[in-house]
């Protein structure tokens, strides 16, 4: 009796064990069981103990090597001594080079020959398997900042990183759990920051198509005689997804665009079964006639306007072209043959097969991608060519991109009018500030009732006294931490200080990874007569972000305010290392030279300003009075 009640005590925790971790994939033949809200991520070397042939060769892969640690043996950039990158518009050279087994980016700014500034950053890691680029991360505190330097394979020469050739934020620019985690493997992130890691792997993994693992792996160890028969028990095969769910698998990272998150969301909720569009959907501009340019990680939506995808995806083809008909995401592209390709071509066109002079055939390879899917340049990532995945004859293609429509929604063809409007305010705010964003957003607005892209929209033009008027609608919601952040900069620009303390305060309990929160909220309690509070919060930054040169220029002049100015000019020194050209800094050092009257030296940094800015007002006028 005892032995008959322990067996079922064992059998009724199975069972709600896996029934807590299941759920069912919808319309899937074989009614695919997934680890949903439970399953927990184990990492692709506890996959690899029983699939250590899909494990080695997933290795190999641009996936199993897009992310590592900053080794000689990660990295496949050129270290020759040529490698130096000038960047005019900010007056600054760029060079790699190793100490050891550490690599550095070395920043400098040269008066003919002599080096007057030089800032050198290690790297922790290195982003990007080799096949396309390499580009260079650090970490300082969980924060994850990209370095101002990628090497580009194709090319083999190094160059701006893509984004900085237009903003070059040098040092400063965060990388968030949006990039990581398409990236790599899924991060792990603070409790209260999209932004600060606790965990980040080395690589995307297997369970980032596969989904979680605990389950799979529970269920293996309870069941171990009967692995074989149950081999594929409680993980994802995205074989056996109907077919969207299967592309939304690819195009979780496949499809780069304007990311916008379904209320309550996060990136890291996105779980192979389930429908991207309820997680996030994803926004790309639409022009008339344009079917030639793309973003570099577009593959799902340029291979889904494709005939052959629509043609053989019709409701009721189960066999229709997805991306694993041509791609093994355990065998690396550049390991596949052509006859594999060409087989997945023929495989629909064995009937009438290539049409083209047998000359121009062997001219092409006997290759069907160099024709119907050629490699082309990106409008996002300079130096890199990719197969363009819009299958096509030549002649179908067309010459030019028409008049820009607005955007549309690649994996919701029906989003909701907020979620639309959203995508226009931040698409202009992130990508384009092209008027017409603003005024698809505008038109949006006027039809729903949203306090919170209200704010978003009338912060972007400035309209502060219509933000605050907006406050009173926002009384029985939670607005997110950027939404507290405007709110507080509008009480501030209308110099409503008490008001913007409290919503800098609320922006800062919601998110503790923005350096311009703890800023702008120690600027609002200097304002209010709070130095010794403000003090305390640019101490608490000062911790958390130790290279931004913003944090210390602040409590610079909280010192210079309390008439210590030794301590003053040695954080404004700071300051200054970590950015020579940082205005507000370079205003403060010149302002405590005039109040200590060494006219000479507060000189030398107002031809700093106007050398930077010619029109600077402040600066014209000081130097007249000198």
């Amino acid at each position: 009796m005892h032995l008959n009640l322990k067996y079922s005590i064992t059998a009724l925790i199975v069972v709600l064990y896996l029934g807590l971790n299941l759920v069912c994939n919808n319309g899937s033949k074989d009614k695919v069981l997934m680890p949903q809200d439970t399953a927990s991520y184990v990492g692709k070397q506890i996959c690899g103990t029983c699939h250590e042939d899909h494990y080695q060769s997933f290795m190999h892969t641009g996936m199993g090597q897009s992310f590592d640690l900053a080794t000689h043996t990660k990295s496949s950039a050129r270290f020759d001594g040529n490698t130096a990158v000038y960047d005019s518009s900010v007056n600054m050279w760029y060079a790699p080079f190793w100490v050891g087994d550490s690599l550095y980016i070395r920043e400098f700014r040269l008066d003919n020959k002599d080096t007057i500034y030089k800032r050198e950053q290690r790297v922790d890691y290195i982003i990007g398997s080799g096949q396309h680029t390499n580009s260079h991360l650090f970490r300082i505190n969980g924060f994850m900042y990209q370095a101002p330097l990628t090497w580009y394979a194709q090319q083999e020469n190094w160059d701006l990183p893509p984004g900085f050739e237009t903003h070059n934020s040098r040092f400063s620019r965060m990388v968030d759990v949006e990039c990581i985690s398409c990236h790599n493997a899924m991060p792990v992130m603070e409790a209260v920051s999209d932004r600060r890691f606790t965990f980040v792997g080395n690589g995307i993994d297997c369970e980032r198509c596969h989904g979680p693992g605990s389950a799979h792996v529970n269920y293996i160890q309870w069941h171990p005689k009967n692995r074989e028969p149950q081999h594929g028990k409680y993980i994802i095969n995205p074989v056996k997804l109907e077919m969207d769910r299967l592309i939304d698998v690819c195009q979780r990272c496949h499809l780069q665009g304007n990311n916008v998150l379904k209320p309550g969301k996060k990136f890291t909720d996105f779980r192979p079964g389930m429908k991207l569009s309820d997680v996030f959907e994803i926004y790309l501009p639409e022009y008339d006639g344009n079917e030639n340019t793309f973003n570099m990680a577009n593959h799902a939506q340029r291979l889904q306007k494709s005939k052959c995808f629509i043609a053989t995806n019709k409701k009721g083809n189960a066999k229709g072209l997805t991306c694993i008909t041509c791609h093994n995401p355990h065998v690396s592209v550049s390991q596949t043959k052509t006859s594999v390709f060409n087989t997945a071509c023929n495989g629909c066109h064995q009937k009438k097969g290539c049409t083209i002079h047998k000359q121009e055939m062997l001219k092409a390879g006997s290759n069907c991608v160099s024709c119907h899917m050629p490699l082309t340049g990106t409008l996002d990532i300079p130096h890199v060519s990719v197969h363009d995945h819009y299958i096509r004859k030549p002649s179908e293609k067309t010459a030019e991109k028409g008049k820009l429509k607005g955007l549309y929604c690649v994996n919701n063809p029906h989003p909701e009018k907020a979620q639309l409007a959203s995508a226009y305010l931040s698409y202009y705010e992130k990508f384009e500030a092209n008027p017409l964003y603003r005024e698809k957003a505008f038109e949006l607005l006027k039809e729903i009732n949203n306090p919170v892209l209200w704010i978003h929209y009338h912060y972007q033009i400035q309209d502060f006294g219509a933000i605050i008027k907006k406050v009173s609608s926002l009384e029985n919601q939670n607005p997110d931490a950027m939404t507290c952040y405007r709110i507080a900069t509008a009480y501030k620009q209308q110099s409503n200080f008490a008001g913007a303390e409290d919503w800098y305060f609320k922006a800062l309990e919601l998110e503790k990874g923005y350096v311009e929160f703890y800023v702008d909220y120690a600027a609002v309690l200097l304002r209010t007569k709070k130095p010794d509070e403000a003090e305390r919060l640019l101490k608490k930054a000062e911790k958390l972000f130790p290279n931004l040169e913003k944090v210390h220029s602040g409590l610079g002049y909280i010192a210079f305010l309390g008439g210590d100015y030794a301590r003053a000019k040695t954080l404004y020194k700071k300051a200054l290392s970590l950015n020579p050209d940082h205005i507000i800094t370079l205003e403060n050092m010149a302002q405590l030279y005039v109040v200590v009257n060494d006219k000479k030296a507060a000189a030398v940094y107002l031809k700093r300003i106007l050398k930077i800015n010619p029109k600077h007002e402040k600066a014209l006028s000081l130097m007249a009075v000198d």
